[in-house]
């Protein structure tokens, strides 16, 4: 007659349980870091797209597309009206990121509810097809508070051109992620409306100033005041896209004044890397 298998102690047990949590312990962090690193590669991925639809309206126009207009008119229908009426660098940008049907959809209203996937960071949120379309991503538009010298103006500033680049395309950065509370998306005063219509303001929802150095997301409950500043929702690096065409991930703790060249429309002479 054949016996009954021994069944396990629960020594045995709490050993197998033991090397579960164990293992439990050491994948989650290597996941979190994979999942870190493909939504900075995500992120670097939609630089690189904002900077090549930048560069091929230069390559049409013969320079930058202009930032925006503090007011603009909402009830523009048609693509010339919309840029005559101060829509923003990103409304301009769309024919060359292959969304022609959006630049040229009659409906104001449709344009500022349709959401734009390379808008948005993959680790802050993603898209909201019921709300206004946001952006995560500011031109520079400032390399100190007192003027316009970034790669974008508001509306009516001359535009840059690429020859006015002294310093070098390498060194000039054209976009890069902003600072933003993670507690108040979507209601702080620099998240709380449509990317296209936003308008060039103290808000600084479409345009970000290197006068505040570079940092991480906050997440402050209740704060609904604007940050001037560029950043991200990544931990230890934001992504920046340069005026040829390059994206670098940089440091939070950069130089400033380093940061500050490189936001200047001149261009810095020795571009900023990742070891910055």
């Amino acid at each position: 007659m054949a016996r009954a298998g021994r069944g396990f102690t629960y020594l045995e047990i709490l050993i197998a349980l033991a090397v579960v949590v164990v293992v439990i312990g050491l994948l989650v962090p290597a996941v979190m870091k994979l999942r870190a690193a493909a939504e900075r590669a995500r992120c670097a991925n939609h630089l690189k797209q904002l900077g090549a639809a930048a560069l091929a309206y230069h390559d049409v126009r013969g320079h930058f597309p202009a930032g925006g207009s503090p007011t603009p008119d909402l009830s523009a229908v048609t693509p010339d009206c919309r840029a005559a009426a101060g829509w923003s660098w990103a409304y301009l940008l769309l024919p060359h990121l292959g969304l022609e049907q959006v630049y040229r959809d009659p409906d104001p209203r449709g344009v500022r509810h349709t959401p734009v996937p390379v808008f948005l960071c993959a680790a802050r949120r993603t898209a909201d097809p019921g709300g206004l379309a946001k952006i995560d991503y500011a031109a520079n538009g400032s390399s100190d508070p007192f003027g316009p010298t970034g790669a974008f103006a508001q509306t009516g500033t001359p535009e840059l051109r690429l020859g006015d680049v002294r310093g070098g395309t390498a060194g000039l950065v054209l976009f890069a992620g902003k600072r933003l509370n993670r507690a108040a998306l979507g209601a702080s005063l620099d998240d709380d409306d449509a990317y296209a219509t936003v308008g060039w303001g103290p808000d600084f929802e479409v345009h970000r100033t290197a006068a505040e150095p570079p940092a991480p997301d906050v997440n402050e409950p209740g704060v609904l005041a604007p940050r001037s500043g560029f950043g991200s929702a990544h931990v230890g690096v934001f992504c920046a896209g340069f005026a040829d065409g390059s994206v670098r991930p940089l440091r939070y703790t950069i130089d400033p004044a380093l940061w500050q060249r490189a936001c200047h429309r001149s261009g810095a002479p020795e571009p900023p890397s990742p070891n910055s």
